[in-house]
């Protein structure tokens, strides 16, 4: 049968061709026996035809040629000239965009590749992402010599190349390209459908979208030339692509190697095949009889792809673990392919099924839930009822509106997930039935909400000669069933309604709603002039095909309104009756038109206005008519050829006659007329028209594949169509016979070529290790004090002396001095080793995340062999052995973790030791806690003790000892793995870098944006010298900020500005590891007019410094001292800069604030804080450098703001992304592929930048900062909260007498300090309160987490989980819905230690808490909602340390929590808890309580009992009133509590008691520990008892009163004598000059809140006595109006902010006067204006007096005007109204010198 299918398809081909000159290209031809048979196809003629064939096999080539050389062409390399034009062409875009030191290594390249294309063009794609020398370098001495490559260029050498290029892919793209070997060799692949794949696969990266991350390697392997395109779209986007042989065959290889994808065809051997099969391809072709290999093993199968006959198709249901299955199946018509068991794939996300023949599906289908696409191209026999039961399909194809029932229409409104629809309506429908299906559809569609893609074709199984029951042809449905639609789909961006399919009678008013729409296809029976205005409102649309039945009497015309980004426009219609104006469609390439024959005289010009669309590439027209021929093809050529003389692009034309008429005449009864003339052929070019999608201008999920009509398929005429539709029906046996004529020697040649491509690729290849440097950074901490105190000596002996007394001074002293700063830097390393080597003692055994638990579990198990216990000998033993296994190892973890750049061996062997680390951890934990038995708390000893008996008596000391024998095992692989890598772990990486700074220095200052104000403003310093000697010293400035910020172009810029004003200059990099006499000897060569000798290279550092200091001795002189990383080494380059009294300026930059401040110790010396750019500046520079210009279109507004917002006014960043999208089409489905900001997407040097901070920090500081990865991006992490988190981890041990809290605040400020993370509200005593992580840095750390397997975040729009090495650890889950849910449900979460939630939203979904074992963390702050979520299992948690419940609003405490017996810290803030358990005495180990504190809730009842827990420091929210007398007395001993907040609603005498027995707790605590005492009081009433707190609580450093309630006069503990006293908020009833003396000799007060509750006619007046260090200050009263306040000269010196009330009326007999400009360092002020009562004119007087103030002050402070009006509060009726700020009718702001801190409007109740 296959035989006569191939017989027929021959004999039509030949008589399609028969008398017809035809042009043909057979490509990559193999065998002559397959020659044979094709050139049967092609008749003899005199047509002049022709036929091209490639191949790569010269007796094939000869074969073709009937064996004459003539008609042969054989190839030849390029030359030199045409390899360079095409290397330098696809590298810098011309031969002279080569730079000079590229081009000696450029053209040895060019010489390896040896001329051939393919070897130039991909060498060329992979360096292009490569602008470094030494790595062109590496790739030069890797490539095979030129001869190899010129002999034979199919043989090892290009094979070599291909590797090269493999290998220096990402591993995401290896992994992307490998997958390409599912598809058989020569197979066109679809773009859409390789990036679902990938993304169901899991092979990208977590990402904002990874769909778009996907995409971007797709055309990444393009660009690299690993993968070839087929099509492309009018934007020049690959929509298809295949893949070369050679590449092929490569990957094939790489992909056996390591087991990825099995393929299995029926020529091949299974010999050297895995027996586990993860990924199988079926090729098995026209083979009838084939199967899989009975030896593999195929339950892991996760992917399968089958390309064959219906009988060879394999048992795919048994595959349990299946995600992707895809098949193309043949088989008789007559056959039904059964899938009714498909159903048991519970895994299943991709489905596709393509075949000739009826499937049946399962009646039930939503068992598949993971399933989200489903393509069935085939008929079907019944769709399932229950599809809407599938949550997360995606794409759904095709579905047959004629066959469907109006409910399983209905249905689809369900799929809310939906966003690729594709329908279909077959011949054989019932016409009601489509009717009530297309009603149905239309009112469905609004809840659509997330649909992209929409399409309605014609059945692919449809022939054209089918007829209906009635006899008559299939005519069109109308499409104004469809005209109703109310809402549709807001984010359609493809709508494709074909021609024959969907006819409205003009366009539907609810298209003009499609804001996103980007591609269009319609018909309509009359085009109208408002159709032509609704298009013209699309602003995304970007291709249109226009199909108009009834021609027009006129011309349609376009103006230049509308359509500014058109690329495609297809208009057909009876008549050619366009017309284009000057403007119109300005950025269209493409135009396609069809018309009748009969109709073109009609108009004086077929097309009148071609001139105007100036981008035009390509016409293409179709005449149509019975009669047309040759004749009307010349005029229409002829026609459209004057048209665009004048073109300036010279578009190309093709024009086609077709013999059939091209829809409607003038008429609508003409449309009936000529469906009447349809012939096959008509209606096989309205179904091919129909099943042609538009080309795809942007990348929209889509499951047809794209198709080129006649035109691209080399313009072939009406016999070929004939051909093609033949071809439709004897398909299937073409491919059947044509594989069985095929002889045995085409299966020789394929078994032998894949032998010979085996046994050429199993040769090991050269790998090259690319360790980097073991060399350690200097550490920055050490003998900073001896440094510092040697230049004070020296500054100091400087000051005693004449300049012509300091030349022999410095010889005296810089020897000493140098001599013991070069010491520190020679010995640091050696000291740092020491520290690293010396023990794991108390102070390292913390949690790392390089290591694990390594330190703590050493730790815990000498814990457990301090005693000898003779019941646990063998236990103990087996401990001991493990113990020494891990001390062994310990050193080449320290080793292996100080490499920078480690390998992948090194790194996988670190992974495979930490996950060993945690698990060894929770088991010795579960064991302690085992013996512990939940009752002894004794120690060790007493431990053992109590349970050796009993462990030996029931048999589990033997199980036991199995578990730890088995913990030994796993420790000594990992010990002799360790061995294996010592030889190789410290090979220096071959890679070197580039200096960082480079760009910055050549930039062009007309491309700065943001920067010329602090420009000018620090170049004016620089230059300006002073009148008094004292000016004339050398000044240091320093900037300081966060990598990226642009502080080495500030720092040039104001150095190429400043310089020619001193007598010489010089600018410098320093760099992490600086070369000290590298830098110096460049300083030398910058200042001196000689530059240096060859003697100055054999100088040591003392001898340089010397010279340099006498070359710069009586100069004044400009230094930049670019990128320090350290004090130590800016205290060493410094000495080369001697003091002259020249008005010298040396100019630092470093991203260390504390280097910043070390290189800026003088009184006139000065740091600036680099800032992010603004929002203005950001777009300024991002839209300069794409457009050249200010704007960008509307459609790219939205999409450009979340890229900036992203980059965070970063400028490197801005750069780094507008760069990549300066090189791409300027359309929003382009830049939001960049606005996912994947690490891969165009920021490399960002990431690299911020990398160079990262590896400089130590390994706990690494570890600290990495945890930020559990908190969502722009989150403002409170630092306490942080702190505590980080202690309950492990990550913090006590510290030189350090406590863990004082630990882990310095790494929290060092962390700032090192600009790695910002300090977000800084509070008055200069300390942050919270911090936040820039996006761009909190990439780079949820990235390195993840290499780490250290913290696992879900976030939004997330489909799965990231690729991972090991067990889940800690779990961040920032989204989750139904989908993430069900993947961790498969998830083992036993072994997560931490679980972060910060989602709201679908919290029911998250697993239970008995899916977890060893949590020491559970954070649910902000979670409101948590009720719905059970806690049951919250007391098992043994280890947990840390519970915050804060924000989620519960009301009740879950009971387990009295079983958390380690729980160090529980915060119940804003929730509605009012109580808590009385068990929870018992958590004597709890440190930190902390409830809620509100003017609502009186405060948590203090439990009886509460004196057991000693441990607590922190106590918050509790009620005074609320708690029994005894526990409030308990309270006292709680002689560790360092902060305590508490409530007091009580009222009357019955109180009494509670007042005192608290006042007496009051009083033992404050002789304790206590730093903070907050009291809030709900009014009425008093706090009297307060006033007798006596002894003075003198370590208290924080008093805050709040509420309505008042001291009479300040307490007489409240005085100087308190000598840490800082924070003060105190309300008194009436407020003297004599209380201002008081408060102001309080010695450390830094925060002053004064509220006054009485009339005052009289002004407070502030003298230059008090308040020596107050820095912010807040003044209330409660009786308005009052009196002001003055500020005289001298007055509050350091104070920076300031807030009061300002009377009007009560200040005009003072003349306004405030003495703002008396306050030296004032930053911010809050003015509220107090109106009522004063006059206009006063108002406005006091406003002018007030800003006049503030800009005669020299710091220029910021101050805010509001209006301040009276309003009753929050108190009861009987307590007198309170006063609090508002927003009122002014808010003036003057400028401010320097940063600002926010001020906000608050209430007097603080």
């Amino acid at each position: 049968m296959a035989f006569l299918m191939c017989r027929t398809l021959l004999t039509m081909s030949e008589n399609i061709c028969n008398a017809k000159g035809y042009l043909i290209i057979i490509d990559d031809l193999w065998a002559s026996s397959t020659w044979d048979i094709i050139s049967r196809a092609f008749p003899d003629g005199d047509c002049c035809s022709r036929i091209i064939v490639t191949t790569e096999i010269k007796d094939v080539a000869l074969g073709c040629s009937r064996y004459q050389f003539k008609y042969m062409y054989e190839m030849s390399p390029l030359n030199g000239d045409q390899s360079r034009q095409l290397f330098l062409g696809r590298v810098f875009g011309s031969e002279n965009g080569c730079p000079p030191d590229f081009k000696e290594v450029t053209y040895e390249i060019i010489r390896k590749c040896g001329g051939l294309p393919l070897a130039t063009e991909n060498i060329a794609s992979m360096l292009a992402c490569e602008l470094n020398v030494d790595q062109w370098k590496h790739i030069r001495d890797s490539l095979p010599s030129v001869l190899r490559l010129r002999t034979d260029p199919s043989s090892e050498g290009l094979k070599e190349v291909l590797n090269i290029i493999y290998d220096n892919l990402s591993p995401y793209l290896k992994t992307c390209l490998l997958y390409l070997i599912m598809y058989p060799e020569g197979s066109t692949i679809s773009k859409d459908e390789l990036v679902t794949q990938w993304v169901i696969e899991d092979f990208i990266g977590e990402g904002q979208d990874r769909e778009k991350i996907a995409r971007y390697y797709f055309d990444d392997l393009v660009s690299r030339g690993m993968i070839q395109p087929v099509d492309r779209n009018y934007n020049d986007e690959v929509l298809t692509c295949t893949v070369h042989h050679m590449v092929l065959d490569l990957i094939r290889y790489k992909s056996l190697e390591e087991n990825f994808i099995i393929n299995v065809s029926c020529f091949q051997t299974t010999t050297g095949l895995p027996d586990k099969v993860r990924r199988l391809s079926v090729q098995f072709g026209g083979a009838k009889c084939a199967n899989i290999p009975a030896d593999f093993m195929m339950t892991q199968v996760r992917s399968l792809i089958f390309f064959g006959f219906l009988n060879c198709v394999p048992s795919f249901v048994e595959y349990k673990l299946l995600r992707v299955l895809i098949l193309h199946i043949w088989a008789d018509q007559s056959k039904i392919f059964d899938l009714t068991r498909i159903s048991e794939l519970f895994q299943l996300r991709y489905l596709k099924i393509d075949c000739n023949i009826t499937v049946h599906l399962p009646d039930e289908i939503q068992q598949l839930r993971f399933l989200e696409t489903l393509e069935l191209h085939a008929p079907v026999s019944d769709m399932p009822s229950d599809i809407s039961c599938l949550p997360l399909l995606r794409t759904l194809g095709y579905f047959d509106l004629g066959k469907n029932s109006i409910e399983n229409v209905q249905s689809l409104g369900e799929l809310n997930n939906l966003q690729d629809l594709h329908l279909t309506w077959s011949n054989i429908a019932d016409p009601d039935n489509l009717k009530n299906n297309m009603q149905c559809l239309g009112s469905i569609l609004r809840k659509l909400s997330n649909l992209k893609s929409l399409t309605l074709v014609r059945a692919a199984s449809s022939h054209p000669d089918v007829l209906d029951d009635a006899g008559g042809a299939i005519l069109g449905i109308t499409g104004d069933v469809l005209s109703s639609v109310s809402s549709p789909p807001p984010l359609l961006q493809r709508l494709e309604l074909s021609g024959r399919c969907c006819i409205f009678a003009s366009l539907p008013e609810w298209t003009k709603e499609l804001g996103n729409l980007c591609i269009l296809k319609i018909s309509v029976r009359k085009l109208l002039r408002k159709d032509i205005d609704i298009l013209k409102g699309l602003p995304a649309l970007m291709a249109l095909s226009l199909y108009v039945w009834t021609a027009p009497v006129g011309k349609v015309v376009f103006d230049s309104e509308g359509f500014s980004i058109l690329k495609y426009f297809r208009f057909t219609c009876a008549a050619p009756c366009l017309a284009f104006l000057i403007g119109s469609m300005p950025s269209v390439r493409e135009l396609k038109l069809a018309f009748n024959a009969n109709r073109m005289e009609q108009y004086s010009q077929i097309v009148a206005g071609l001139e105007y669309l100036i981008e035009l590439k390509e016409i293409t027209a179709k005449v149509g008519g019975t009669g047309a021929d040759e004749s009307d093809k010349r005029y229409a050529v002829s026609a459209l050829s004057g048209a665009i003389a004048n073109h300036p692009c010279s578009p190309i034309i093709t024009v086609q006659c077709v013999d059939r008429i091209l829809y409607g005449e003038d008429d609508t009864s003409a449309v009936t007329q000529e469906q009447e003339h349809w012939t096959l052929e008509e209606e096989h070019e309205m179904q091919e028209e129909s099943l042609d999608p538009l080309p795809e201008l942007v990348p929209i999920p889509s499951t047809q594949t794209q198709m080129r009509d006649g035109s691209q398929n080399g313009g072939t005429d009406s016999s070929r169509e004939v051909l093609t539709q033949t071809r439709e029906g004897v398909q299937d046996e073409l491919i059947e016979r044509s594989m069985e004529v095929l002889t045995y020697e085409q299966e020789h040649v394929t078994l032998e070529r894949q032998h010979e491509i085996h046994e050429e690729l199993l040769d090991p290849l050269p790998e090259v290790l690319s360790t980097s440097s073991t060399q350690t950074q200097v550490r920055e901490e050490v003998r900073d004090g001896e440094i510092e105190r040697s230049m004070e000596v020296l500054t100091q002996e400087q000051e005693q002396h004449t300049l012509e007394q300091q030349d022999d001074m410095t010889d005296r002293v810089l020897n000493v001095q140098i001599g013991t700063l070069m010491e520190v830097l020679a010995q640091e390393e050696q000291w740092r080793n020491n520290m690293q080597n010396s023990g794991i003692g108390r102070s390292m055994a913390v949690v790392s995340a390089s290591h694990g638990t390594l330190d703590p579990l050493l730790d815990k198990l000498n814990a457990l062999l301090a005693e000898e216990y003779g019941n646990l000998e063998g236990v103990l033993h087996e401990v001991s052995a493990l113990k020494s296994e891990l001390t062994l190892m310990h050193t080449a973890v320290r080793k292996y973790t100080m490499l920078e750049d480690p390998d992948v061996q090194v790194k996988l062997w670190l992974s495979l030791l930490r996950e060993f680390s945690y698990d060894a951890e929770d088991y010795i934990d579960k064991f302690i806690h085992q013996l512990d038995n939940g009752g002894h708390h004794g120690g060790f000893k007493q431990i053992f003790g109590k349970t050796a008996c009993q462990l030996k008596t029931l048999g589990s000391q033997h199980e036991i000892a199995e578990k730890i024998d088995e913990l030994k095992d796993r420790a000594k692989n990992l010990k002799a793995s360790s061995y294996k890598m010592d030889d190789t772990a410290c090979i220096t990486s071959c890679h070197s870098t580039v200096d960082p700074q480079l760009a910055a220095l050549f930039v062009d200052s007309a491309h700065l944006v943001g920067i010329d104000s602090p420009r000018d403003d620090l170049a004016k310093w620089t230059v300006e010298v002073g009148n008094s000697s004292a000016k004339h010293h050398c000044r240091m400035l320093s900037i300081v900020g966060f990598g990226g910020l642009g502080k080495t172009t500030l720092a040039n810029e104001v150095y190429r500005k400043a310089k020619g004003h001193f007598h010489c200059q010089a600018f410098v990099s320093v760099s992490q590891k600086p070369d000290i006499k590298k830098i110096l000897m460049n300083l030398i060569s910058q200042v001196s007019p000689h530059g240096f000798t060859k003697d100055t290279y054999n100088w040591d550092k003392m001898r340089l410094i010397r010279e340099l200091r006498e070359l710069l001795k009586d100069k004044r002189y400009l230094v930049v001292i670019d990128d320090i990383w350290s004090i130590s080494a800016w205290n060493i380059i410094k000495c080369a800069f001697p003091e002259n009294n020249c008005s010298s300026r040396v100019i630092t930059t470093t991203r260390i604030i504390e280097v910043a401040r070390s290189c800026c110790m003088g009184q006139d010396d000065r740091m600036y804080e680099m800032q992010p750019l603004s929002d203005f500046h950001s777009k300024r520079l991002f839209l300069r450098r794409i457009f050249g210009s200010k704007d960008s279109p509307d459609m790219l507004e939205e999409v450009s703001n979340e890229i900036l917002k992203k980059c965070g006014g970063l400028p490197l960043a801005i750069i780094s992304v507008s760069s990549l999208l300066a090189n791409r089409p300027a359309n929003k489905e382009e830049w939001e592929k960049v606005s996912a900001l994947d690490k891969d997407i165009g920021l490399e040097e960002m990431n690299r930048i911020l990398c160079l901070s990262y590896n400089a920090l130590p390994d706990n500081l690494k570890t600290c900062l990495l945890y930020l990865s559990n908190f969502p991006e722009g989150c403002v992490i409170e630092r306490e909260r942080l702190v505590r988190r980080w202690i309950a981890e492990g990550f913090i041990s006590e510290n030189h007498g350090q406590s863990q809290q004082e630990v882990a605040e310095w790494y929290f400020y060092e962390l700032i300090n090192r600009s790695m993370i910002q300090a977000v509200d800084i509070c008055y005593d200069g300390k942050a309160r919270a911090c936040r992580v820039h996006n761009m840095m909190l990439e780079l750390i949820i990235s390195k987490s993840a290499e780490d397997n250290f913290v696992m975040v879900i976030r939004s729009r997330q489909t799965g989980l990231v690729n991972r090495h090991g067990c889940i650890r800690r779990l961040s889950v920032q989204h989750i819905d139904q989908n993430i849910a069900s993947v961790l449900a498969n998830e083992d979460l036993s072994h997560v230690r931490s679980l972060t939630v910060t989602s709201s939203s679908c919290i029911e979904h998250l697993p239970s808490l008995a899916c977890f074992e060893n949590l020491r963390v559970l954070d649910f702050e902000g979670c409101d909602g948590l009720e719905k979520y059970h806690m049951k299992g919250l007391g098992k948690f043994f280890q947990l340390k840390y519970l915050s419940l804060r924000g989620t609003w519960i009301s009740h405490l879950p009971s387990e929590v009295v079983m958390l017996r380690n729980l160090e810290t529980l915060d119940i803030r804003e929730t509605h808890v009012e109580e808590l358990p009385a068990e929870i005495v018992h958590l004597t180990k709890l440190q930190h309580l902390i409830a809620s504190t509100d003017y609502v809730m009186p405060g948590i009842k203090i439990p009886d009992g509460i004196g057991n827990m000693r441990n607590l420091r922190v106590l918050l929210g509790c009620g005074i009133s609320s708690g029994s007398v005894g526990a409030l007395e308990e309270l006292g001993n709680l002689t560790n509590l360092n902060e305590l907040d508490v409530q007091y609603w009580g009222i009357g005498s019955e109180y009494k008691r509670h007042e005192d027995r608290f006042l007496s707790s009051l009083i033992k605590l404050g002789s304790c520990k206590l730093q903070s005492f907050r009291i809030w009081r709900k009014c009425p009433g008093d706090v009297k008892f307060l006033e007798s707190w006596l002894p003075p609580p003198f370590s208290l450093q924080r008093f805050e009163m709040s509420g309505c309630y008042s001291f009479k006069w300040i307490p007489c503990w409240i005085s100087p004598a308190l000598t840490s006293l800082a924070y003060l908020e105190i309300n008194i009833v009436e407020v003297t000059q004599t209380d201002l003396c008081i408060l102001g000799e309080m010695p450390a007060l830094l925060h002053l809140g004064l509220t006054c509750q009485t009339f005052r006619k009289e002004r407070l007046i502030f003298y230059s006595r008090g308040f020596q260090h107050l820095k912010e200050f807040v003044y209330d009263v409660s009786v308005l109006p009052s009196g002001n306040l003055l500020f005289m000269e001298g007055a509050l010196p350091m104070l920076e902010d300031l807030s009061l009330i300002y009377c009007v009326s009560m200040v005009n007999a003072y003349g306004f006067f405030l003495g703002i400009e008396h306050l030296p360092r004032l930053k911010n002020a809050q003015v509220r204006l107090y109106k009522q009562g004063a006059a206009s004119s006063d108002i406005a007087s006091a406003e002018v007096t007030i800003r006049n103030e503030a800009d005669d002050n020299p710091n220029r402070p910021r101050v805010t005007l509001v209006e301040h009006v009276k309003r009753e509060d929050y108190c009861s009726d009987g307590c007198p109204n309170r006063t609090v700020a508002v927003e009122g009718l002014d808010a003036n702001t003057t400028n401010q010198k320097g940063g600002s801190r926010k001020t906000t409007n608050q209430t007097t109740n603080r």
